[in-house]
């Protein structure tokens, strides 16, 4: 496979796309915890419906990973440097 073949199969997000995804996974997450507690879904169907916001996000990271690999050096860096600093944030959160 040649490299152009291999560039239009990556996925490549606009800003606007990424804020769109990322307020689709929010938004996602809203209903489903409305939909569990107003609704009461039957047994299997509350299962189907806490997992939404979960298929969602993998939308969300799908869309931050193309736009990251757009991304020139000191830009990938600037997010690693980021992503480990809110990983041991709300790793400190979670333990507290």
């Amino acid at each position: 496979m040649n490299s152009q073949a291999r560039m239009s199969l990556t996925y490549n997000p606009s800003r606007g796309a990424l804020l769109l995804v990322g307020a689709a996974w929010i938004l996602s997450y809203f209903l489903a915890c409305y939909l569990l507690d107003a609704m009461h879904p039957a047994p299997h169907w509350d299962i189907l419906v806490a997992n939404i916001p979960t298929v969602v996000f993998f939308g969300f990271v799908w869309a931050v990973q193309g736009t990251l690999r757009n991304a020139d050096e000191l830009q990938r860096r600037i997010h690693l440097e980021a992503l480990a600093m809110a990983f041991l944030t709300i790793m400190l959160a979670l333990m507290v």
